[in-house]
């Protein structure tokens, strides 16, 4: 059986943008010796792979020089892949840019040419400063240092040395700052992939003590960097307990500092991503229709203003958030028909991109689309897309999706009658919710309603109870595991109603959005 494994080189090579390829076979054409060049030859058969196998490698290339060091040839085709990557990318990089200007001083400091080298780190502290690189800034500030050391302080006044030990002293202090507010939000966002947003008093309190090592700051004062990670975080805490209001607040604040900085908005584009889909998702939470619809349409806009040919990273990044946003707002809007249109795209998205996209995104893309096709009554369909998501062994580290899985699954199972496996899923999902410290009054309701449904004799007692849980949901409003990821309310009610579940969401959000104007005109009345 051919040996197969999961090689760096071969990962590198199929990640390559195609002017990325052409760049490479020019950059390796300038080392070329002799007639042939064996690096391209072996690059173009890596760009042809579809998956690495070495024995069929082999096979190919034998007799060739190469393969008696093998893993000396792929480590030196690996190096010129990189360099021709840095040479490529190095216009658009601000901190390529720098260290390169930082390298180019240190050459004109060897010459003894103090005057272009201090020359050439002026601009690079501007350059710097401009972009909030507070480490390289340190650094041109001990390469400032030296030459003057090395001038035996010819041009230092007093004033000068106060004033560099002043900007030093700043500068240490915002890396320290960033760095603590750093740890903060990683721990936040730590607990928030592994477990999801707090559903319990004990979930709020350990999510309190978290953010209480938060520095409380006038962020105005400070660098970019300090302000997004500050209002970051602010509004993740508060996201993750339901504070909509404030975490709107924090999502704007950001929103107005990338306006404010339009240079750093398109370095940062993936920060700026991640900001305007929690405006979106924020936004629908506080029943702001208007806004989430202008947050999405400067999402979709981006592609069309900034060029991303080159940025695969962004290209999935993008390609995810608009669809779960999508999804999230049709599903919730139940037009399910409209969704379904979208779901070939998405699966084949899903597949080009895999696990480039972040495990969290993923699992609630395919939540999403599964919940869809419960909705149309398309079983075979959904089926397919919950086992894609349970055999997906990093879902288990994201206990919200696992569990939403698991419901989705339960709520197939009673409609395509396989009481059996629901039986036994049922107690499966229960004692991972108790393994977990997980099973609280709210999941023992669903579930125990649930293992009623699925035992009912005929399909009115199936009916009768459907209604019980759904006045038992619409009773309770607080946030539960097995509800996060369908409206298991709008579920019971046409159950019990004998109606189709597009129906009645749609339903349900046009009553929603109807009394929500209601309130805005009464508002303006008052105003």
């Amino acid at each position: 059986m051919p040996h197969k494994v999961r090689d760096s080189l071969f990962e590198l090579i199929q990640s390559l943008t195609k002017s990325e390829k052409r760049y490479f076979k020019v950059h390796a054409s300038r080392h070329t010796i002799g007639e042939e060049n064996a690096y391209v030859r072996l690059f173009d058969y890596f760009e042809k792979l579809s998956a690495y196998d070495e024995e069929k490698l082999f096979a190919h290339f034998e007799g060739e020089a190469f393969l008696n060091r093998f893993s000396i040839t792929k480590k030196r085709l690996y190096d010129q892949v990189l360099a021709s990557l840095d040479a490529f990318h190095a216009s658009t990089s601000v901190d390529a840019q720098l260290y390169r200007m930082l390298h180019s001083a240190d050459i004109l400091f060897s010459k003894t040419l103090y005057d272009q080298c201090e020359r050439l780190l002026r601009s690079a502290e501007k350059l710097a400063m401009k972009y909030d690189r507070q480490v390289i800034l340190l650094e041109i500030s001990r390469k400032q240092k030296r030459n003057f050391e090395n001038q035996s302080y010819k041009e230092m006044t007093l004033p000068l040395l106060d004033e560099l030990e002043h900007s030093d002293d700043v500068r240490k202090d915002e890396l320290a700052l960033y760095d603590r507010l750093w740890f903060v939000k990683s721990r936040l966002f730590m607990e928030l992939n592994r477990k999801g947003v707090a559903r319990t008093l004990q979930d709020k309190s350990h999510f309190e003590e978290i953010i209480q090592k938060m520095p409380e700051l006038v962020i105005e004062s400070h660098g970019f960097d300090v302000q997004y990670l500050f209002s970051h975080t602010k509004s993740a805490y508060s996201f993750s307990v339901a504070c909509w209001e404030e975490s709107s607040l924090h999502l704007n604040k950001l929103l107005d500092l990338f306006e404010c900085h339009p240079h750093m908005r398109d370095e940062r584009l993936s920060a700026y991503f991640s900001t305007l889909t929690n405006l979106v998702y924020v936004s629908e939470k506080l029943g702001r229709t208007d806004n989430s619809l202008r947050y999405l349409k400067l999402l979709k806009r981006i592609p069309l203003e900034i060029d991303l040919t080159n940025r695969e990273d962004l290209r999935v990044k993008l390609f995810a958030s608009t669809l779960s946003i999508e999804m999230e707002l049709l599903s919730k809007r139940g037009d399910f028909e409209h969704a379904r249109k979208q779901l070939t795209f998405m699966e084949e998205g899903l597949e080009r991109y895999g696990e480039k996209i972040a495990v969290p995104r993923r699992c609630f893309i395919r939540l999403k689309m599964a919940t869809i096709c419960l909705g149309l009554k398309e079983w075979g369909t959904a089926r397919k897309l919950l086992s894609k998501l349970m055999n997906d062994t990093a879902i288990h580290d994201h206990q919200s999706h696992f569990v939403s899985t698991q419901v989705l699954n339960l709520l197939l199972d009673i409609e395509t009658g396989n009481t059996e496996l629901f039986m036994y899923a049922l107690k499966n999902l229960q004692r991972f919710l108790k393994a977990h410290d997980r099973y609280n009054e709210e999941e023992q309701v669903v579930l125990n309603s649930l293992g009623k449904i699925a035992r009912a004799s005929s399909e009115l007692e199936r009916q009768e109870r459907w209604h019980a849980l759904y006045e038992k949901l619409t009773n309770n409003h607080t946030l539960s595991s097995v509800t996060e990821f369908i409206d298991l309310t709008a579920w019971a009610e046409s159950r019990s109603k004998q109606k189709s579940f597009e129906e009645i969401v749609r339903s349900n959000w046009e009553r929603k959005t109807l009394k929500m104007e209601d309130s805005k005109s009464v508002e303006g009345i008052r105003a």
